[in-house]
């Protein structure tokens, strides 16, 4: 956890790194990585998250759906695809281009996330593909307006 770029400043030695803003955050927005100490000008001067900087294959999501009586569905993986200046999502591949046994151990990965968390609704699982071919949960993103706990 970081409070602003001086507080990142400092922290100088566990980069490479990816800073993430703490609120407002999706599809590559909020995001900034940080690869030497040249670029701690561009950390963000707000509360996030400097996280390790993985190196990967590609990044992939899930979406999963979960009902009030616990049944879950998921879709397809898709492949994202950032803009490599921006670092925004730029266009999808579906579905992504993995072995189905990345395919399968992703769905299934979607699945105990959404059910361990309760949620009722829609979760985008988002994963990174790496270069060892493991699955790392990068991120997790429920659409706002939906999102509620089965115990309410």
């Amino acid at each position: 956890m970081v409070e602003n770029r001086q507080d990142i400043f400092a922290k100088k030695s566990f980069l490479p790194a990816v800073n993430k803003l703490g609120r407002e955050g999706y599809d590559g927005r909020g995001v900034r990585v940080l690869r030497t100490e040249d670029d701690l000008s561009n950390a963000f001067d707000a509360p996030g998250l400097l996280e390790k900087l993985i190196d990967f294959e590609k990044e992939i999501s899930v979406i999963v759906a979960r009902n009030e009586r616990g049944e879950t569905q998921t879709f397809p993986a898709v492949e994202m695809v950032f803009h490599p200046e921006a670092n925004l999502v730029e266009y999808l591949f579906a579905p992504a281009s993995v072995s189905r046994s990345i395919a399968e151990e992703a769905d299934r990965i979607a699945r105990k996330i959404i059910t361990d968390l309760n949620m009722v609704g829609l979760l985008a699982v988002e994963m990174f593909v790496t270069k060892d071919h493991e699955l790392l949960v990068n991120e997790i993103a429920p659409p706002p307006a939906q999102q509620r706990s089965s115990n309410h």
